[in-house]
């Protein structure tokens, strides 16, 4: 048995099973255990749930509590043996009994899900009390919020310190939410920011998202931007919308990164796309205002319906102001012979022609919205056209090369705010376009070929400004 639990915890489980196997044979519990484990989730031998059924029923008779716990997880969920929720009720009730604490977690867990919350609360407070880091912060929240029975903001503080003080990421989060609320203690934002800190370093995603606010506002901490710009990050990065939203404020206003448009209104459309609200409205005015991208009116409008939807107040000024230009625009106009053009590719000659001569932009695409535009052959905009079709950007998320394209590559690298010597898998790479006398910029948005379109239109825009 101790060789092959020697075997067992250096992960050599093909050893240890021989081991066990030898010690089950004399009816040893706890060998016969260790063999319901490998069948259970298949170390070192094929996973079958049937046998680890029988080799955890055979230790449970002879009194190994942790194996009658684990047979009871076989009922409940229905592996090897038939689903009996209530069989699985008893086997860890006969568990609990015997001080096994992920038995009474597990009871608590069963009656929090049937919504008997005082009942769970019991269970819960049990197992904290036997060490369970997880029915520690369980019951840290139960007491906090009064859920199951009284509210105990001291005890609940209590808990959840045990488990942060184990290095649970959930309870340092929580220790940080109980010292910025002030619950059992008085309230700091310095010992916030601390807790905080510790659950960001462990990746918690909500926490590396407050930890940026700390900086932001220099609640807790002096205020940093750039270090903001880097906890923001890192929380878009793992989806957190809001994040992405912030990110494209501080590109916006400049704050702790360089000023940049066109990434700003990157970061809003990446947490507009994720149905957030504010950003919805950020882009629909980006398009209004041409801020970071191409103007476009009826995109503007689309966007800001999206974000009064979301209950953005602010939208609505947006809409009616993206409406009114639509209709302004749409009002008849001679043109230099005093007639009105009446084809759509007469309009785009009459469009690129005025463009040249107020060098502004010209929008191919008034009329067809996201279809593509028609441009006169030899302007401009067809040569641009031309010459990026014959290079199309598909570089590799580990290289920041593009093999047989005489295009420029850089990588921005926005893990940390680095000077792009990095590509990084889910962000646009900048790509710096340089031939025939123009340049412009355009972001290759890779992973969502929906934006091609329209990240080839602000390109050719760009370059013929």
């Amino acid at each position: 048995m101790q060789t092959g639990t020697a075997h067992y915890e250096a992960g050599r489980y093909e050893e240890s099973y021989k081991q066990f196997l030898e010690a089950g044979s004399h009816d040893h519990a706890e060998a016969l255990h260790y063999l319901g484990r490998h069948h259970d989730f298949g170390q070192g031998v094929s996973q079958d749930f049937s046998l680890a059924a029988d080799y955890y029923r055979r230790a449970h008779q002879l009194g190994f509590a942790r194996s009658t716990n684990n047979l009871g997880l076989l009922y409940l969920e229905g592996r090897g043996v038939p689903k009996d929720p209530e069989k699985a009720i008893t086997l860890f009730a006969e568990a609990a009994d015997k001080d096994v604490p992920q038995a009474s977690y597990n009871l608590g867990t069963i009656y929090e899900n049937r919504k008997n919350h005082e009942i769970a609360r019991g269970h819960f407070r049990k197992a904290a009390l036997e060490g369970h880091t997880a029915a520690q912060v369980t019951i840290g929240k139960y007491l906090i919020s009064g859920t199951g029975g009284p509210q105990d903001f001291q005890e609940g503080r209590r808990f959840t310190r045990m488990a942060a003080e184990e290095g649970e990421v959930i309870a340092q989060y929580n220790m940080g939410l109980i010292h910025a609320n002030g619950w059992g203690v008085d309230k700091s934002s310095q010992a916030a920011f601390e807790w905080h800190s510790k659950a960001a370093a462990q990746g918690h995603v909500d926490a590396q998202y407050t930890v940026a606010n700390h900086y932001y506002h220099g609640d807790g901490t002096r205020k940093d931007f750039q270090k903001a710009a880097q906890w923001y990050q890192r929380a878009a990065a793992k989806g957190h919308k809001v994040a992405k939203h912030n990110m494209g404020i501080l590109y916006r206003n400049g704050q702790g990164v360089a000023q940049h448009p066109r990434l700003a209104f990157r970061w809003f459309r990446q947490a507009a796309e994720d149905e957030y609200g504010p950003a919805q409205y950020m882009v629909g005015v980006s398009y209004l205002r041409g801020a970071g991208v191409v103007r476009d009116l009826k995109r503007a409008q689309r966007w800001c319906q999206r974000a009064e939807g979301n209950g953005v107040r602010e939208a609505a000024q947006c809409i009616s102001d993206a409406r009114n230009e639509l209709a302004r625009l749409a009002r008849p106009r001679p043109n230099r012979e005093g007639r009105q053009p009446d084809k759509q590719s007469d309009l785009a000659d009459w469009l690129t022609a005025a463009a040249a001569v107020i060098g502004g932009i010209a929008l191919m695409d008034a009329l067809t919205d996201d279809a593509p535009s028609t441009v006169p052959s030899g302007s401009c905009a067809d040569k641009a056209r031309q010459r990026i079709g014959a290079c199309e950007i598909e570089t590799d998320y580990s290289t920041c090369t593009a093999s047989g394209c005489d295009n420029k590559i850089t990588c921005y690298d926005s893990q940390d705010g680095g000077d792009g010597d990095q590509c990084v898998g889910f962000w646009e790479r900048l790509a710096t376009y340089s031939g025939g006398g123009e340049t412009g910029t355009v972001y290759c948005d890779t992973d969502n070929p929906d934006n091609y379109d329209e990240d080839i239109d602000n390109l050719i825009a760009e370059m013929c400004r």
